[in-house]
């Protein structure tokens, strides 16, 4: 059996384990050290010598190892001691030619000791501790458990353990046993790790009722173990992670190992977007008395510099619409943009103009099938952060803080952080902004943030230093621009707003592109005749962009990767939304059942209706004596001008009442006359109807 580094082994002989450290088979030697002695240290022996002891029994190898500690029960102290040891001894076991070979080893630890200042003794313990413990740094950690009672529960079956109580009699006084803890760990894992509303006492309330109540008596069992007893041992088992929730303990009391300035190396590189409710009532630019409530902001800001480069303000809750409208935003010329809202800037005033290259967002409306765009066709990157975790993305978080901070002190209609106390005024009373004047305030926080000194540098590098660049967003947009970075990406305006639209998938059928029950045309149809081939070969699926706050228009995905406009064919229902038509076909089909049935009923009662009209007629048949099986071909035919002739005398609006009585003969004679008047081509038509 070949010796494996590491091994221990037991000579027989003198009762002494060794632990091979190394072996050398081209020189047949191997290094070896004695466990017992804490001075000792490596010793050079011959390998075949070594291994024939084994094979003839002279040594045996142990299963066990020597004591090896581990980190993760260590202090911040005892962890320090470690490290300390270890960065001393680290010079002579870094080479294993060195520190096995005597001389060298001797030389080595002599430099250390005028270097460090440490006895000599403490580097061969500290040595042999090393190599006998299995050449760890964990090998360095003490053996605690040999070390007194630190860590260990106390145990006494002569009386109670721990300080005595000063005022509860000593009848009441409990010995805390296995059973006891257990009790305590199963109500405390119940309650009070199990939710935070749970207080200690309302733990060990619920301890005393399930454990140490006598239902008879309606009193407390004595003796039982008192409140401070119950601390001490819950606290052992109290888990604050599972108390709080993973979210919350993550979001609050996690470790923070770094920054998000980390994350960028430039402008452009990484921009974080999230939305907030303002804290301001706003009022309809129709009407200056109409509150339409507080509206929603979203901000796009670069992580680098810190600058706020995009930003939207919406009416409706945030959604992959006014996503697609801020980033539409950051992409703009913030010249024009700014003109839009009656604002006049230069263009080194704001010159966040393109798209990132990665975009961190939370798990909220970005995460949808329409995000995946901005990948396939824009080209950024979608980063999505867990849910309920705003830490992850604190730069904008921040930008949120900042403004509702000074909106709600500087506004009129601005909630304060005493809203919801009695007696507050109602804050929707001030309400006097409406949405494009509060657009102007956004616009000119914006400016104002991007050049204000930031209380703390975002960026701490070298070169930044070296060029003295201060904590402004504009200058390290700026500097970042013509020395980092070039990450954005300029498209055009259309070309952004037709990848952002969402993706869509229509038929092609004969009497038009139908998406969502609503027909549209284009040249495209018209010139390659796809009504007719879909009305010859079927129906077929193409792809569409559109956009849900206008039905009227909607986008052909063409094969060279252009678009083409397509307009609806019916124009009623202008001014509906997507949704409009949706919740129309939803309702319709809902409607679907009652419609069934009502159909179905009055299909049973129409069908009932005939066969009892036939079921009268045929009774009728039956009471008649002259049965014809066979009808002959010329009585089919004056039969038939019979029925004529009673038809139209009912029928006439002209009829004179007096011949209402006349006998069968004259109707003969009158149905002679007026047969030989009957034009010829009547007369044919008769004779053909006979023949068939």
């Amino acid at each position: 059996m070949p010796l494996m580094i590491n091994d221990i082994f037991e000579n027989i002989i003198n009762k002494k384990s060794y632990r091979l450290l190394q072996k050398y088979p081209d020189t047949d030697t191997a290094v070896m050290i004695e466990l017992q002695s804490e001075f000792k240290l490596p010793e050079i022996c011959g390998l075949s010598d070594l291994e024939d002891m084994v094979e003839d029994g002279t040594c045996k190898i142990l299963e066990q190892s020597n004591h090896s500690g581990s980190a993760e029960h260590l202090t911040k102290k005892q962890m320090q001691q470690i490290n300390e040891i270890w960065n001393t001894i680290e010079p002579i076991i870094r080479n294993d030619e060195l520190s096995f070979d005597e001389k060298k080893r001797s030389e080595n630890i002599k430099k250390i000791m005028l270097v460090q200042h440490c006895a000599h003794t403490s580097l061969l313990r500290w040595l042999h501790k090393y190599w006998a413990g299995g050449c760890t740094k964990m090998a360095l950690v003490p053996n605690y458990k040999a070390r007194g009672g630190a860590g260990k529960e106390r145990t006494d079956s002569n009386g109670r353990i721990g300080r005595p109580c000063k005022y509860q009699p000593q009848t009441d006084e409990m010995q805390i046993g296995k059973t006891e803890k257990w009790q305590i760990k199963h109500i405390v894992n119940m309650t009070y790790n199990k939710n935070s509303k749970y207080k200690m006492t309302d733990a060990y309330t619920k301890f005393i009722r399930t454990y140490y109540w006598n239902e008879e008596t309606q009193s407390v069992v004595s003796p039982c173990p008192s409140i401070t007893q119950f601390r001490y041992h819950a606290k052992k088992i109290w888990n604050l992670r599972k108390r709080i929730g993973e979210k919350k303990f993550d979001r609050t009391y996690r470790a923070i190992p770094g920054n998000s300035a980390c994350e960028a190396d430039g402008p452009g590189e990484k921009y974080q977007i999230d939305a907030t409710i303002a804290d301001v009532y706003l009022v309809s630019r129709a009407d200056r008395n109409a509150v339409i409530g507080r509206p929603v902001l979203y901000f796009v800001t670069d992580v680098f510099s810190r600058m706020i480069a995009g930003f939207y303000v919406s009416l409706e809750g945030p959604s992959w619409t006014d996503a697609m409208m801020a980033l539409y935003y950051t992409n703009m010329d913030k010249v024009q943009l700014c003109r839009q809202f009656g604002i006049d800037i230069q263009e080194g005033d704001w010159p966040c103009i393109g798209l990132p290259q990665q975009l961190l967002t939370d798990n909220g409306e970005l995460v949808s099938k329409a995000s995946s765009q901005l990948v396939s066709e824009l080209g950024v990157h979608m980063q999505n952060t867990s849910a309920w975790r705003p830490d992850l993305k604190g730069i904008v978080e921040q930008s949120f803080h900042l403004i509702n901070g000074r909106t709600r002190m500087l506004l009129p209609g601005g909630v304060q952080l005493d809203y919801r106390d009695r007696g507050v005024p109602d804050y929707k009373l001030d309400a006097t902004l409406n949405l494009c004047e509060f657009n102007q305030i956004i616009i000119h926080y914006i400016l104002k943030h991007n050049s204000r000194v930031l209380t703390k540098h975002p960026q701490k590098s070298e070169d930044i230093i070296t060029a003295g660049i201060p904590a402004i967003p504009l200058a390290l947009w700026n500097w970042g621009i013509q020395n980092r970075s070039g990450c954005l990406a300029k498209r055009t305006p259309q070309e952004v707003a037709y990848s952002l639209l969402p993706n869509g998938t229509a038929r092609v059928t004969e009497r038009g592109i139908k998406y969502k029950s609503q027909y549209y045309t284009c040249d495209s149809f018209i010139r390659e005749d796809m009504g007719s081939q879909a009305r010859i070969n079927g129906t077929w699926q193409i792809m569409i962009k559109h956009d849900p706050r206008a039905t009227k228009t909607i986008l052909l995905c063409c094969e060279d990767g252009q678009y083409e406009v397509c307009t609806r064919l019916e124009s009623y229902c202008e001014d509906w939304f997507e949704e409009d038509f949706q919740y129309q076909n939803q309702l319709e089909k809902s409607k679907g059942n009652a419609n069934q049935k009502h159909n179905l009923k009055n299909e049973v009662a129409f069908q009932t209706q005939i066969d009892s009209i036939i079921k009268k007629a045929q009774a009728e048949k039956e009471q008649t004596d002259n049965v014809v099986a066979f009808p002959e071909k010329n009585k089919v035919r004056s039969n038939r001008k019979k029925d004529l002739l009673l038809q139209q005398k009912q029928e006439s609006f002209l009829a004179d009442s007096q011949h209402g009585n006349a006998d069968e003969k004259q109707v003969k004679a009158s149905n002679k006359v007026s047969t030989n008047n009957k034009c010829s081509a009547k007369i044919l038509e008769w004779q053909r109807e006979d023949d068939e």
